[in-house]
């Protein structure tokens, strides 16, 4: 039985998951973390697997619970499974190695030892491409799980979403990743060149998910932040249409929460519709002042 135990544990320790990948086990921070996932998985979220992965893990630290972490565990299953064509795949990489390590803890060997064998057949079927150690939805989910800690682990998770995207290089949630990561990490920081190239990752993303409010917004914000106008054509238009989607959104939620929301979110229209009729005013401004101009300029006859 101890040898057992000795090879189970050597395998758990190789598997990437993220009960091997070092995340914080500060308390207080897990306890904010636990509250983030669950309020997120109300109210849906496009990274449900990954996000029952991640709340497995912290119920896990937090209530030393290896049967509350392993209902999460399963919820992430059957929705990664849902989305793979045959209902299995690389998605599933990271979920597999997670179960094998907590039925490992719960002292059940042989379904620790089944699921380290199904995560090396899916190593074997679904291997990584060329010029990347680790196959793109591992390197995707880590980095979707590392931006979520503090300051160092986004670092890594820029790290993690560039490798992801060496692998699939259009896919939209590693460019989604990568603009997160990127912004949180070093916009603040960086000087303007470096910002320019997180405004068009941030650019890049929002144009392959437009339906993503959170690209859109950062996008806006970055802008305003180094000083940058913009008068693209039709983007109080976009702002406008996003700004009602939110609102459709806002009102699918609990009613002291919708109330709110819905405030903020009327104000925005309120702004936006400001803006842009000042656009427009400018426009025709500036129009007038060059037609003067160009008649004082006139040549006489």
């Amino acid at each position: 039985m101890a040898s057992i135990q000795t090879d189970l544990q050597r395998q758990l320790d190789s598997v990437e998951c993220h009960f091997t990948w070092n995340l914080s086990c500060n308390v207080s921070i897990l306890h904010r973390q636990q509250e983030r996932l669950e309020d997120r998985s109300r109210h849906g979220c496009t990274w449900e697997g990954h996000l029952y992965n991640l709340l497995g893990y912290v119920v896990y630290h937090i209530q030393d619970s290896a049967e509350e972490a392993l209902l999460h565990l399963r919820q992430a299953e059957v929705v990664l499974k849902e989305q793979e064509p045959e209902g299995r795949g690389p998605r599933l990489l990271v979920n597999q190695a997670n179960l094998a390590w907590v039925h490992y803890h719960l002292g059940e060997l042989p379904e620790c030892q089944s699921y380290l064998e199904e995560v090396t057949r899916l190593q074997e079927e679904f291997p990584a491409p060329p010029g990347c150690e680790l196959h793109p939805e591992v390197y995707g989910e880590k980095g979707w799980t590392l931006v979520k800690f503090e300051h160092d682990f986004q670092k890594l998770a820029v790290a993690n979403f560039e490798m992801a995207l060496r692998g699939e290089t259009d896919r939209k949630e590693w460019h989604v990743g990568l603009a997160l990561a990127k912004y949180k990490v070093y916009f603040n920081e960086g000087n303007e060149e470096l910002r320019g190239e997180i405004i068009e990752q941030i650019k890049i993303a929002k144009t392959k998910d437009p339906d993503n409010l959170r690209m859109l917004a950062m996008y806006w914000n970055a802008l305003a932040d180094v000083g940058k106008k913009t008068e693209e054509t039709g983007s109080s238009d976009e702002a406008l249409t996003c700004l009602r989607k939110a609102e459709k959104m806002i009102r699918e939620q609990g009613e002291e929460e919708k109330d709110c929301l819905l405030l903020v979110n009327q104000a925005n229209l309120a702004w936006v519709h400001y803006l842009r009729d000042l656009l427009v005013s400018r426009r025709i401004e500036s129009t007038c002042d060059e037609s003067t101009e160009q008649g004082h300029k006139a040549p006489l006859r």
